[in-house]
């Protein structure tokens, strides 16, 4: 990253990942009536106003998120990402889909919390200048951009 953490570039990230969360629960209300077993099928299916505004909310998500990535690092953003993907959405789908969430599923998702917060607490929150890292043989790596 570089420097101290972007606070405008995880604003960003957080309304990107809302839009995307917001646009994977859309697209499942409006396919749950749908049993799709055929291209033509689909293609109709891809006309409902609940699949349009899903898709709309990513093409939004996306764009918010190539300004993110422009401005903090993938291996910092993405873990954050999963967080919202894999934990919150599936806190939603079982809260507002009624979708089950049986004991192994949420044990999963503990030790998915606990690899993504030590990855996300890995990075330093500010520094005085470039931040820096030695490799095995001593050498001093650059880890700031540009």
């Amino acid at each position: 990253m570089k420097g101290s953490v972007d606070v405008g570039a995880l604003l960003m990230l957080a309304v990107s990942m809302s839009l995307a969360m917001t646009g994977q629960m859309l697209m499942k209300w409006g396919m749950s009536a749908e049993k799709v077993s055929g291209i033509g099928q689909l293609l109709g299916a891809l006309l409902g106003v609940r699949v349009l505004a899903g898709l709309a909310c990513f093409v939004i998500s996306a764009m918010l998120w190539l300004v993110v990535l422009s401005r903090l690092d993938l291996s910092y953003a993405y873990p954050l990402v999963a967080f919202a993907q894999v934990v919150i959405l599936m806190l939603l789908s079982s809260a507002l889909l009624k979708e089950s969430l049986p004991a192994l599923r949420i044990a999963g998702l503990a030790v998915v919390c606990l690899g993504l917060v030590l990855v996300v607490f890995s990075y330093p929150t500010s520094t005085s200048g470039p931040s820096t890292d030695t490799d095995t043989s001593g050498a001093l790596l650059s880890t700031r951009h540009g």
